[in-house]
């Protein structure tokens, strides 16, 4: 039992961690959470909470913040004089502070800030020294970047980091756009194809500009454990920094190279009929199709490397981009001579410690080789979707695998013994454990954000617009301490000015647009966040519609419209009601749950049918046969999408697949290997797409109405 002294120290001791002690639920109950759970996560952060006396640590705490001069990163918005603000002992405070800015581009400013310009915030006694806080004013204007700051007064030094940041986000034109969704592992020009790749993906850029498109997007396509461990969930990475070999261009690669040993590969009977076996099964089969690629690009890799005997510019700039590449490569070469994950190897290679006789130098080759056909693939991909005016929209997944290349080589900047979740709502009553470790939001500043800008910079590099994954984590994240349901999680705090900074100033640089996925119970401070550094909202018809009346609201301006997204029943199964069967089937729902949820669906989509009605879709859409019934999917379709298509969203998203009213998910949320998550192909292959009478005329009717003068417009 926790006396109410303790208490007291603990609830001190969140606040410097940045915990927070409860959060409103969907029901705007209010959740505590328990002293046990609160304990684990400071245990988890490092906090000292198992070493003695609660008071004691805190003030260690208290000292050990007292005695850090400079915090390690200050925010300039829009690069205008700012203040920075030290901890000094009083004697100092009353002494000129030398400043030394250097600049990105080499550049140095120096300055003095004289007592006059200093703003005292606090003040603080520890032994027998008086500490002050306070603030120095810095006139000199900054270029967008990152520049280091230098402090002395006295014998005290510091340094810190600078971000001198944009206030908003790149937005583009804002045109009211619409866009096409596709899961690229699903997609294919031909069903001789065992996966779709980033030839296919092209494709449909190609498809889509056609008809008018401006946007194609698809599932994060980050680097995937395809052998041991093996792990192809695209939000489950094995790293956020690299990219998945699977989705290369075989047929490109091969038509650019006189490698015979891989050519001959690629056209061996054997190999190609494993490939057509691979390919009629309506299922991908990660596993064999990648040792299948794998067996021609090996070959590829060893003709690259014999041939670069002297490193040509092309890899020595990808080299500069991605700096720890061959690091990169021998990990997951390790990865393969170990059989297991960086979690069971030995102590020194569990370290980050890899000597050559750890790996299989062609293995190693193989990774460095296919990272660098991935760049070259991808940025060609990227430079043709801007020149083509139709923007390339990526997913940048929330964390990645435990085993990740990431996490071994960074292993101080993920807390374990915790995972990352999110707690009950409507959709997931039990809450949600997603089963990989969080960043530290500590170690992620004190490291003054160095992980999260190159992940950033990654994904910008190649995306027109970038789909943030839960973007609340920006502000807060739920930790979920191992051994606890995921409902008794604790939701810590992380420092969203400084993210936001990071994000605004990598988003410019790239002329890359953001997207923050805000689905479900999102705290106001988010959405305010959002809007004021040019975030765009995503909005959702299934999670948006209620049974209130109206039964569902306009869609903002700045915001991605759509029906669902992948972690939902596609619209025929939603109207329907199908998806109940399923959330019975993982156990989120009882048999008189179903029937009742059955019921609510059915009164929902009569709601939403008169709502159609009294906007004027439903005559619009040839739906006035019409009367006082609720219309069966194929009717209800083509009014929703006409209803966002007439909205002031920026952009309509289209999944695909809800042109022929597919009823099976691509995922369902919170079930493991009994479901054949991310692996569903599509029903049609892209050249069935492109002359479907009834696809491209959906496609030039969603088109028209997006481009419709606004008189006409509701």
């Amino acid at each position: 039992m926790i006396s109410a002294a303790e208490r007291s120290t603990l609830r001190q001791l969140t606040e410097l961690y940045g915990l927070k002690r409860s959060y409103q639920a969907m029901d705007d109950r209010r959740i505590s959470a328990t002293p046990e759970a609160t304990l684990a996560v400071l245990h988890a952060l490092g906090a000292p909470v198992e070493q003695g006396d609660p008071r004691a640590i805190l003030q260690h705490e208290e000292e050990a913040f007292w005695l850090q001069p400079l915090e390690p990163v200050t925010v300039a918005w829009d690069g205008a004089a700012h203040e920075i603000r030290l901890r000094l002992p009083a004697s100092l405070a009353r002494k000129s502070v030398e400043l030394h800015i250097s600049r990105e581009d080499g550049s140095v400013w120096s300055g003095t800030s004289v007592a006059p310009q200093r703003r005292r915030l606090r003040e603080k006694q520890i032994g027998r020294t008086k500490f002050v806080e306070a603030t120095f004013a810095v006139a000199e204007p900054l270029p967008i970047g990152y520049h280091e700051l230098h402090v002395r007064a006295g014998a005290m030094e510091a340094t810190g980091t600078i971000f001198s940041a944009p206030l908003r986000c790149f937005v583009g034109e804002s045109a009211r756009g619409w866009g096409m969704f596709a899961p690229l592992y699903a997609l294919r020009e031909h069903r001789g194809k065992a996966i779709g790749d980033l030839a296919d993906l092209e494709q449909l850029l190609t498809w889509s500009t056609v008809h008018g498109g401006d946007v194609v997007a698809t599932l994060p396509i980050s680097a995937s454990f395809l052998t041991t461990p093996f792990d192809p969930s695209p939000y489950s990475p094995a790293s956020r920094l690299y990219w998945n070999e699977l989705f290369l261009d075989l047929e490109r690669l091969l038509a650019n190279t006189d490698c015979v040993p891989a050519r001959n590969r690629a056209g061996a009977s054997e190999w190609q009929h494993a490939m057509r076996v691979a390919a009629a099964s309506d299922y991908v089969d990660y596993r064999e199709i990648a040792q299948l690629k794998r067996h021609v690009l090996e070959a590829l890799a060893d003709w690259f490397f014999l041939q670069q005997r002297e490193r040509s510019q092309e890899f020595t700039e990808f080299l500069a981009l991605y700096p720890d590449a061959e690091a990169y490569a021998r990990f997951r070469a390790a990865c393969e001579r170990q059989g297991r994950g960086w979690p069971a190897w030995p102590q020194r290679q569990r370290g980050g410690e890899l000597q050559s006789h750890d790996f299989d130098d062609d293995a190693a080759r193989y990774h460095l080789y296919a990272q660098f056909a991935l760049h070259r693939q991808l940025e060609a991909l990227a430079q043709r979707s801007r020149v083509e005016g139709s923007a390339l929209y990526l997913d940048m997944p929330l964390g990645v695998h435990p085993d990740s290349f990431d996490v071994w080589s960074r292993p101080d900047l993920f807390v374990t013994g915790v995972s990352a979740g999110a707690p009950p709502d409507a959709f997931f009553t039990k809450g949600q454990n997603w089963g990989f470790p969080p960043l530290n939001p500590k170690t992620l500043r004190a490291q003054r954000y160095g992980y999260w800008r190159r992940v950033l910079r990654t994904q910008f590099r190649y995306a027109a617009m970038l789909r943030i994954d839960h973007v609340m984590s920006l502000h807060r994240l739920f930790f979920v301490p191992a051994g606890y349901e995921a409902a008794q999680g604790v939701y810590v705090r992380y420092p969203a000015d400084e993210l936001y900074a990071a994000l605004t100033i990598e988003s410019q640089r790239q002329r890359s647009a953001v997207v923050g996925e805000d689905l479900g119970t999102v705290p106001a401070e988010v959405r305010k966040s959002m809007t004021r550094h040019g975030v765009k909202r995503m909005f959702v018809v299934q999670f948006e519609a209620t049974a209130d009346d109206p039964p569902i609201g306009e869609p903002p301006a700045e915001a991605v419209a759509s029906l669902n997204t992948h972690d939902m029943p596609p619209f025929a199964a939603y109207w329907n009601g199908l998806d109940a069967e399923l959330r019975r089937e993982i156990g989120l729902l009882t048999e008189e749950q179903v029937v009742e949820q059955r019921k609510q669906r059915a009164a929902l989509g009569r709601a939403l049918t008169q709502h159609l009605r009294r906007s004027d879709v439903l005559e619009r859409s040839a739906l006035n046969r019409i009367l006082q019934r609720r219309p069966e999917a194929a009717e209800a379709l083509p009014a929703l999408l006409e209803w966002l298509a007439r909205s002031r969203a920026e952009i309509v998203l289209l999944n695909l697949e809800d042109l022929w009213l597919e009823e099976q998910p691509q995922n369902v949320p919170g079930t493991g290997p009994e479901k054949p998550n991310w692996r569903r192909r599509m029903r049609y292959t892209l050249a069935e797409m492109r002359t479907n009478a009834s696809l491209t005329r959906a496609l030039e009717q969603l088109s028209a109405a997006r481009r419709e003068p606004k008189d006409k417009r509701r």
